[in-house]
């Protein structure tokens, strides 16, 4: 497993930014300041499904499923933006992960990345073993719920 450097995850934000800029000049101008990207680093040796969830607080009373949720290979990396005009807004962002076939290695890593360039660890470095859901109320060492 590899550290992605936060000037790599700037990177990537500002390449979706300069693509919506090449197919709309103005494109730029309506992106909402709260427009989030969760973005997952799997190096399990299993895909492992991500299903993103808002929470009303923090510690979570309950959560919300925002999207599909979506499959990342192993040894791959994913991600999905979240824009608040298309997927509603809660205060905070957690996720729930699972394998449907036990993993022998590796781990799966999660991150909330904002377009002003600050992240969050969402999931830091989790090396599931088996085939059940994992969230911030099974693994809270590992798993945590941040700001949107």
């Amino acid at each position: 497993m590899y550290e992605i450097p936060a000037s790599v995850l700037r990177n990537i934000i500002q390449q979706a930014v300069q693509q919506a800029l090449q197919s709309s000049p103005l494109a730029v101008l309506n992106v909402p300041k709260k427009t989030v990207t969760v973005y997952v680093e799997n190096s399990l040796d299993q895909p492992v499904a991500v299903q993103i969830l808002g929470a009303p607080s923090n510690p979570p009373t309950s959560t919300a499923p925002i999207g599909p949720s979506f499959t990342v290979n192993p040894g791959s990396a994913d991600f999905r933006t979240l824009v608040p005009e298309q997927t509603g807004w809660t205060p905070h962002i957690t996720v729930s992960v699972s394998c449907s076939t036990a993993p022998t290695s590796g781990s799966v890593k999660v991150m909330l990345l904002r377009i002003d360039g600050s992240s969050d660890i969402i999931v830091n470095n989790l090396a599931i073993r088996d085939t059940l859901k994992h969230d911030y109320s099974t693994d809270p060492a590992y798993i945590s719920v941040v700001a949107w």
